[in-house]
């Protein structure tokens, strides 16, 4: 019954009818799909299926016209919208992060994150933390306290050790 749902949803995009077009117009589809539905669970199977393609064919088509897969696309979108809530939005944490972009297993959003960026998201938001801090303390009149707690410390003197160590 599910595989039914999310059939349904997919044709009403990718249908026998998009076959006519070109591959050229069929991969910018499904960009823009995957643009649009970057946070969603997105079955690659099922697309190519209600199109009658396999999803091989439909992956190579991506492939000529983007350089890359569609899984491939679809993770570097996910983990710049995750470097983006890590930098703006300091409220969220990690897990809801991870859920935000589509990705339901913290473990694994923060194990493909720091494949992908070279550090875990934890590490990622201290460095803009000190990178914010070394900043600030270089063209600010503010104490080292009163940025510490800007920038999300609570104890000044944990700040200043992680600066420090840094």
């Amino acid at each position: 019954k599910q595989y039914q749902i999310e059939q349904k949803a997919y044709e009403d995009i990718f249908n026998e009818s998009m076959t006519r077009n070109s591959p050229e117009q069929i991969a910018a589809t499904l960009r823009d799909y995957l643009v649009q539905n970057y946070n969603m669970d997105i079955n690659l199977n099922l697309i190519a299926g209600s199109m009658h393609y396999s999803p091989s064919y439909l992956t190579k088509i991506f492939q000529q016209q983007y350089q890359m897969s569609p899984l491939k696309f679809i993770t570097q979108m996910r983990l710049s919208q995750a470097k983006h809530y890590l930098s703006h939005n300091p409220e969220l944490s990690v897990k809801q992060v991870g859920e935000m972009i589509g990705y339901q297993d913290q473990g694994y959003f923060s194990r493909l994150f720091k494949e992908q960026v070279g550090k875990s998201p934890m590490a990622y938001i201290k460095e803009l933390k000190l990178t914010t801090a070394a900043r600030r303390l270089l063209v600010c009149n503010e104490t080292v306290s009163e940025i510490a707690y800007e920038v999300g410390y609570e104890d000044p003197n944990y700040f200043i050790r992680e600066f420090k160590s840094a």
